[in-house]
This record gives C-alpha cells, sequence and structure tokens, in this order.
C-alpha cells in the first residue's frame, strides 16, 4: 500500500509547518504550500526529505489553486487530504478595517479555502479537508487546561 499524501497550505512556517512534520513523522507524503519561502517547507520536512514536496501557492488565487493540485497529483499520483492552514492578516482590530481590507480578507481566506477545496475536489475522491485557519475572535486568549 503506498503511502497517503496531503496537501497542507502555509507549511512552511508555524502551525502549518508542525502539521507537516506531525503527518511525515507518520509516514504521510506531505505537499507543503508557500507563498515566497519554500525553504520554509524544506525545513519542515528535513528529517524525512523524500516525503516532502514544497508546492507554490497563493491563496486566493484560482489559477494557482489549481496549478498547485495539479502539482501534487502528478507527483504523487494522487491526493488523499486537504489540510487549509493558510490565512491571511493585516493586523489591527476587525473593527478599524476598511470595507476594501475586510472584502479582501474575506475573499482570500474563505475564498481561497474554497477554491482549493474545489480544485482538489476530483482527485480527493473519498478524501478529507480539514480547515483549521479560519478561526476569527476580537480577542486571543490562552486555552484553558
Amino acid at each position: 500500500m503506498s503511502p497517503r499524501t496531503v496537501l497542507v497550505t502555509g507549511a512552511g512556517r508555524g502551525i502549518g509547518a508542525a502539521i507537516t512534520r506531525r503527518l511525515i513523522a507518520r509516514g504521510v507524503q506531505v505537499a507543503g504550500s508557500y507563498r515566497t519561502n519554500a525553504g520554509g517547507v524544506k525545513e519542515a520536512g528535513a528529517r524525512a526529505p523524500d516525503l516532502v514536496l514544497p508546492v507554490p501557492y497563493e491563496l486566493g488565487n484560482d489559477n494557482s489553486a489549481r496549478a498547485a493540485v495539479a502539482t501534487v497529483t502528478e507527483h504523487w499520483n494522487g491526493l488523499d487530504g486537504l489540510v487549509l492552514n493558510a490565512g491571511q492578516w493585516r493586523g489591527g482590530k476587525l473593527e478599524d478595517l476598511d470595507d476594501n481590507d475586510w472584502w479582501g480578507l474575506v475573499q482570500a481566506n474563505l475564498g481561497g479555502a474554497a477554491q482549493l477545496t474545489r480544485a482538489a475536489l476530483p482527485a480527493l475522491g473519498r478524501g478529507f479537508a480539514v480547515d483549521p485557519a479560519h478561526v476569527l475572535g476580537r480577542r486571543a486568549r490562552r486555552a484553558r487546561r
């Protein structure tokens, strides 16, 4: 049986890099998307470089979404899962954003996740998509344990 293949967006830093490292440790092939720094994806997959594939992807760009999925499916002959981790934030308070900034974030974050999911559906078949990135609140709080 061949290993599972998962596309993780925003895989070069933060939560995306942690997800990438965890999946690779379990033998999963990870296509890690990046916008400007393929090195971060390679670093996240340094323990098993044969299990990581850096893939350029511009959040909110439909052509980029289709190209990313095509790159993964051509390289590994399929796609079993999608982790929609990438997101944009321009800083500041939600209530201070003007309409252009607000709708720009909605298009990039929600629209981008929808575009990539739609592009991946034919390859996913009975696979999965997880979207941990689109949680928005007024104030960050530490989780209670």
